[in-house]
């Protein structure tokens, strides 16, 4: 398997401390320690002028500096004029800082954008990092990796502890230096080395709503953020009106998040018996010595009411192991109640009922999971041996179709 291409990704205004910050935080000091292969920067035009003459002067920048200090091959990190991508207006002009309603919305255009297309690279993953430049940059940010961030990319925020937050520290060196440390709150100067300097990298957690889609395309006919937002808002809209479990008895499925769980007519006998029970009692766990012969005769009832006795596979549930539910199994196997017969043969029956049954209920488990779906809400053995089941699903997100 092809390893995925490890992108920084940052915003930043005037201080590009924090782009130095952030990769000493990945390379040096998170575990397991990431290995960066680019560096891209979101910015203004003064923004970019202050990247090009403090990190990427090839004689005294200090991105050059950090792969020496720390024997990485500067080339082996893709980090040039090339990957700075600067906010533009509707003409084309790029902006020189951002000052007014337009520049703020047209940044949210430019970020999202970005992101959009970089998460649209599954042989990229994507190191997100909120801390520079203007506020309104870093919530944009935030929001174009709730929209777009896969599950393997992430956002963070450094930081830096006291005494550091000063434009002349960009990471701590190997070996350490005195540098002068400005406050500007009591405009006092005082010396301060690095060897003291710690840099954390705090993690964003975000909610990745690029699940709400099966793919990258589904804000392909919106054209800025705000459309972005809208579209994604709808969708959740919808998304909240569904029902979590659909069940159609004359068709003998059941839908979940518009994946079909399309069941045998066996299949889907035993699955209305646990439905059934789940709306009347609401039991998270429901045992097979829960079940009365009531419980069987009222759902096959049904099934045959809606069905208007068509063919609904009466031979499959008929035929269920070596037993007759027409007739014997209902009064009599379900629990052994036949006490005629011997203790000893009674438990045998039932053991072989019993699974026989829990094999049913895997087999309908396992169509729920081969769809994508937790089949531990809709229904799943509870592997201890005592022929119970869960069903998590409240009643009320279950919805018989008509």
């Amino acid at each position: 398997m092809k390893n995925k291409r490890n992108i920084l990704l940052c915003v930043a205004g005037m201080s590009p401390q924090i782009i130095t910050e952030t990769l000493f935080a990945l390379t040096r000091e998170q575990e397991p320690k990431v290995r960066i292969d680019e560096i891209r920067v979101i910015t203004t035009l003064d923004g970019r002028d202050k990247v090009l003459s403090t990190l990427l002067d090839k004689e005294k920048g200090v991105f050059y500096q950090f792969c020496r200090d720390f024997g990485i091959d500067a080339d082996s990190i893709k980090f040039d004029e090339t990957c700075i991508s600067l906010f533009r207006t509707r003409d084309g002009r790029t902006l020189e800082d951002i000052r007014t309603l337009e520049d703020n919305e047209l940044a949210g255009d430019h970020i999202c954008e970005i992101v959009r297309e970089l998460c649209k690279d599954e042989n990229k993953r994507i190191f997100a990092s909120a801390a520079g430049g203007r506020k309104t940059m870093s919530i944009y940010l935030t929001l174009a990796m709730s929209l777009f961030g896969r599950a393997d990319d992430s956002l963070s925020h450094v930081l830096v502890s006291e005494g550091f937050e000063s434009n002349n520290f960009f990471y701590p060196p190997p070996i350490p230096q005195t540098i002068t440390y400005f406050n500007p709150q009591t405009k006092i100067s005082r010396e301060v080395s690095t060897a003291d300097a710690k840099i954390y990298l705090a993690p964003i957690p975000f909610i990745r709503l690029c699940g709400i889609s099966s793919d990258n395309e589904k804000f392909g006919a919106a054209r800025n953020y705000g459309e972005m937002v809208t579209e994604a808002q709808k969708t959740l809209d919808i998304r909240e009106k569904e029902y979590d479990l659909l069940i159609d008895i004359k068709k003998q499925s059941a839908f979940v998040r518009g994946q079909r769980i399309k069941l045998t007519p066996r299949e889907f006998f035993f699955y209305w018996i646990f439905i059934k029970k789940k709306l009347r009692e609401n039991r998270i766990i429901i045992s097979i010595n829960d079940l009365t012969a009531q419980d069987f005769h009222s759902a096959l009832n049904e099934i045959l009411l809606v069905t208007k006795n068509e063919d609904v596979g009466w031979e499959e549930i008929n035929e269920f192991s070596q037993y007759n539910f027409a007739e014997v199994m209902l009064e009599q196997l379900i629990f052994s109640r036949n006490l005629n017969k011997p203790a000893k043969e009674r438990a045998g029956e039932f053991k072989l009922f019993r699974d026989a049954f829990s094999k049913v209920v895997t087999i309908i488990a396992g169509k729920f999971k081969a769809k994508g779906v937790d089949n531990r809400y809709y229904l799943v053995s509870t592997d201890d041996g005592t022929a119970s089941y869960h069903l998590k699903i409240a009643p009320e997100r279950i919805k018989l179709m008509k």
